[in-house]
């Protein structure tokens, strides 16, 4: 029996030819991903190589609801059954990250599967930098046994589809206020992060889209979706959030229109902090000629914030140009205290073929005279930093290390004696 036969018999399942014209457009819309340009660049690509096993028969579902004792959310039951049984790749088939796994593959916990979800949709669940609800996390006292308890109570509810990477699964909520949602999980934090699409099937097929039309794939789902148009209006909303999030999107295109350029440098005015973030990040990837004045402005602030983003930004986005900034990163480099920045300025003076190393290790031995000691992590950052200099040799030390820097000094032999 051939797929299409498949999905004939199983769109008289339940409910579930509401979905057919959605299933047939993902059908060919799955079809054109794989042959798009981009496509074997995308993430996840080498693993799952756009392949989908064959979608289960009406009774191959029926059954696996029975032994999970659930019936699956709608919309990714008529996904199991009209599009495919997840991958037969190793990490999972066709799909966001690394795939969608096969059902046989999914080990849910049946004790807790039907089990209302716990997880609350929520500003603090939503912003992406910020950590996890406290009533998430289990406490420290915990032996290794009632750890992993709490934990398997904390994902009752949900059944985990996929995986982003290290820490990270993506998981289907199938019980609860939130049933059919998707859900990021990063379980070494307990941080849950819900994506913008309501259900299965309008998640994945987004996914497609953007695929298709050549999007930026990293982080998929973390920004809403839709086109340009649609993000620019969601770019003049009344809610500073809405703003922000709708011009961190944009990033995701190809190449915004002049429209949306033009939005970001009107959005460099707006109060709220996040937008103005956005705003430039936006320019500096999209319009570097309109950026550059202001990433030097924020170079040359007297504000750590604002130095240190524009850092960042030139790191990320402006490498073809660091030249032009590396006048002023090294006038920088001797006296800025902000970590971060001091560590993007390194690797401005690198981009712009700058040797920071003169400048960096009258740096690294004031830390090191300020923090003798590892409480604060000082020495060890300065070593690891220290290794990515070829100074393993006595000689080199010697050539390389001004006799004014003792501890700096010091702290080579001990790594030269340590490597022989």
């Amino acid at each position: 029996m051939n797929g299409a036969e498949k999905n004939a018999i199983n769109s008289e399942n339940r409910s579930l030819r509401v979905y057919d014209e959605q299933v047939a457009r993902i059908r060919e819309k799955l079809a054109l991903a794989a042959q798009s340009p981009g496509a074997k660049r995308e993430f996840g690509a080498e693993e799952h190589q756009y392949r989908l096993n064959e979608p289960l028969t009406t009774r191959d579902l029926d059954r696996l609801e029975r032994d999970w004792g659930i019936a699956l959310p709608d919309a990714f039951a008529v996904f199991l059954t009209g599009v495919g049984d997840g991958g037969p790749g190793r990490t999972g088939g066709a799909g966001p990250y690394y795939g969608i796994y096969a059902t046989e593959s999914m080990k849910p916990d049946k004790s807790r599967l039907g089990q209302p979800a716990v997880f609350e949709l929520c500003p603090q669940t939503q912003d992406w930098m910020a950590e996890a609800p406290e009533e998430y996390v289990p406490g420290e006292d915990l032996d290794d046994e009632a750890y992993d308890e709490a934990i398997a109570d904390l994902l009752r509810g949900t059944l985990e589809i996929g995986t982003m990477g290290c820490s990270w699964e993506i998981r289907l909520i199938v019980a609860g206020e939130h049933r059919g949602r998707v859900l990021y999980m990063d379980t070494e934090y307990q941080k849950p992060f819900f994506v913008y699409e309501k259900n299965f099937l309008d998640w994945y097929e987004r996914w497609l889209d953007e695929v298709i039309a050549g999007f930026e794939i990293h982080w998929f789902g973390t920004t809403p979706g839709g086109s340009e148009q649609t993000l620019l209006e969601m770019a003049r909303s009344d809610e500073a959030a809405a703003r922000g999030e709708a011009l961190k999107a944009l990033l995701r295109l190809p190449q915004p229109g002049e429209e949306s350029i033009r939005l970001a440098r009107q959005a460099l005015a707006d109060p709220a902090d996040g937008v103005r973030y956005w705003a430039l990040t936006l320019l500096a990837k999209h319009a570097p000629d309109l950026a550059d004045p202001l990433l030097m402005a924020g170079l040359n602030s007297g504000k750590k914030e604002e130095r240190r983003t524009a850092a960042q930004l030139i790191h990320w986005y402006c490498k073809p140009q660091a030249g032009a900034f590396a006048e002023a990163a090294q006038r920088l480099v001797p006296v800025e205290e902000d970590e971060e920045t001091f560590r993007f300025l390194g690797y401005l003076l690198e981009a712009a073929g700058v040797d920071p190393l003169p400048l960096l290790l009258p740096v690294y031995e004031r830390l090191l005279e300020q923090h003798p000691t590892d409480e604060h992590d000082i020495p060890v950052n300065v070593r690891h930093r220290l290794r990515e200099y070829e100074l393993h040799t006595p000689q080199l030390i010697e050539r390389g290390v001004p006799a004014g820097l003792p501890r700096v000094r010091i702290i080579l032999r001990e790594m030269m004696e340590e490597s022989r």
